[in-house]
């Protein structure tokens, strides 16, 4: 099973989050009411972005079952990974593949997906003695900062993130009036 349970479905751009995999066992098949085997090994993988990781618990993954001929745990979750997102979505696939399940012939496997926004972190200003510092995280984000001393007469500076993994802050300096833009 793969889900976005506990991780909201937007996130900042940069935003430490943590991708977790499940493993769940349901003795009964709520589609067509088939008992299912017991399971154990494989290989749990997660892809973001067509990335993929191997999310396969240190050690394997342990026997999951019922409490008949197979006891084993209901349910198992993987590690952990911090990741930082930069694009403008994450699309999740997991996979679990290779199960064993002690029937000739027969094997576990699942897969599943998920989809989580992600948006640009806010831009920052802080007010500097003499000027102003602006910072944001983001996605090939740009602005356009502008100043001027009698609000008629604007100078334009653009600022964009070089690329989707750059935290870009920047003090710009001089008396006056500023404002901004997202282009």
């Amino acid at each position: 099973m793969l889900g976005t349970n506990g991780l909201p479905t937007t996130v900042y751009a940069g935003q430490p989050v943590y991708l977790v995999m499940a493993l769940q066992y349901f003795r009964v098949d709520p589609i067509n009411l088939n008992v299912h085997a017991s399971f154990s090994g494989g290989q749990m993988r997660l892809s973001v972005n067509a990335e993929w990781h191997d999310m396969t618990p240190e050690g394997g993954v342990p026997l999951l079952g019922s409490d008949g001929e197979c006891p084993g745990a209901q349910s198992i979750f993987t590690t952990r990974r911090l990741y930082y997102p930069t694009t403008p979505q994450l699309l999740l696939r997991g996979e679990y593949t290779g199960g064993q399940t002690g029937l000739e012939g027969l094997t576990a496997s699942g897969s599943g997906v998920g989809l989580v926004s992600v948006r640009d972190t806010p831009l920052r200003i802080q007010k500097n003695p003499g000027g102003v510092t602006l910072s944001f995280y983001g996605t090939a984000t740009r602005y356009a900062i502008q100043r001027s001393t009698n609000l008629r007469d604007w100078t334009q500076v653009d600022i964009r993130s070089p690329d989707a993994n750059a935290r870009v802050e920047l003090t710009l300096t001089g008396d006056g009036f500023w404002r901004y833009q997202r282009l």
